[in-house]
């Protein structure tokens, strides 16, 4: 009986902790709107590691600049890189709403409380831009990138399919059906239209197609052994790119967490396209064969593991490239 009246307890706690995000997100929201007026932003855009710069450009006008630890209840950020400014502005004719820098896992993990609440309030930031209005999400980020011979670093590959090792998600516990189903596909994550429109945006000798993982080890860059089955993916398609980062699994299943008839009144719960692209800021030598010959060879290659630096710098050296993209993209997009 005991057992039975402290699971139940731990339920009814659960469902409140519901309530606690739920309200959150309507805070942040409201604090938002009142901050930016009425116009609603068309996309959000969250900058990974040696992105920042972007928000810098002479393209974007009308700058409103909002540091998320004056946000109430937004996840504030210390990881290299990324600074916690929220910023709204015009691009053309589409007001654009960009998340410069995001709390990582690791940071979040590191929180005194449930690791499913602790992605939950981590990965907030989507659930405020679905109730600002945006139409779609791009969400880029700085990654490795196994070498098949073609991708360099700097290149931007768009993401089709991920995999993410770690134990929890932002989705465990009860749901919460102001903001999505139980069960989300994974099949509707990326939107194709989106990829298909970035692909004209960037050179092709600069831009490919790939499969991220959300590392389980994290805070590690990763090692030559922890890829040992890219190998399988690059002999099957050998211009495919296999990419390892700390970041992304969870912003996933928040943005592909929403009712196919949306039917909560702030718009919590509604779908939005999503474009993933992932920047190579390093190139991991690969061991065709896992063995202590090739693993040890592997790990004396090109300096891997990288550096916080490295991956920053590479970053910075991608902007020339980067920024017009992201320009063209969302000019290229229908309002």
């Amino acid at each position: 009986m005991k057992a039975i009246l402290k699971t139940k307890s731990l339920q009814i706690k659960a469902a409140k902790f519901n309530d606690v995000y739920y309200q959150a997100c309507l805070q942040s929201r409201n604090f938002l709107r009142k901050a930016i007026g009425p116009r609603q932003p068309h996309l959000l855009l969250v900058l990974g590691s040696g992105l920042g710069r972007f928000a810098n450009s002479p393209k974007l006008k009308n700058k409103i600049e909002i540091p998320y630890k004056d946000i109430p209840n937004y996840p504030v950020t210390g990881a290299p890189g990324h600074d916690g400014l929220l910023i709204f502005g015009d691009i053309g004719d589409k007001r654009v709403m960009i998340q410069r820098g995001r709390v990582h896992p690791y940071e979040a993990l590191g929180w005194n409380m449930a690791p499913a609440r602790a992605l939950k309030l981590m990965t907030l930031p989507l659930v405020v831009a679905k109730g600002l209005g945006v139409k779609a999400i791009v969400t880029s980020h700085a990654s490795g990138a196994v070498d098949n011979g073609y991708v360099k670093k700097g290149h931007v590959v768009a993401i089709v399919d991920h995999h993410n090792q770690l134990p929890f998600s932002p989705l465990v516990g009860p749901n919460d059906p102001r903001l999505g189903k139980r069960f989300p596909s994974k099949k509707q994550i990326y939107d194709q239209k989106l990829l298909e429109l970035f692909a004209k945006c960037l050179p092709t000798d600069r831009f490919w197609h790939g499969e991220y993982t959300t590392a389980g080890q994290m805070p590690e860059y990763e090692g030559v052994g922890d890829l040992d089955s890219a190998p399988y993916h690059i002999s099957s398609d050998p211009k495919f790119v296999y990419l390892w980062g700390m970041s992304y699994g969870p912003e996933c299943e928040v943005i592909n967490h929403y009712n196919d008839i949306p039917s909560d009144v702030n718009g919590f719960d509604r779908q939005v396209r999503h474009l993933g692209l992932s920047l190579a800021t390093n190139i991991i030598p690969r061991s065709p064969i896992p063995s202590l010959r090739n693993l040890l060879k592997g790990k004396t290659v090109e300096g891997n593991p990288t550096s916080e630096e490295e991956v920053i710098q590479a970053g910075r050296e991608a902007e020339p490239h980067f920024i017009p993209a992201i320009i063209k993209f969302i000019s290229l997009l229908s309002k």
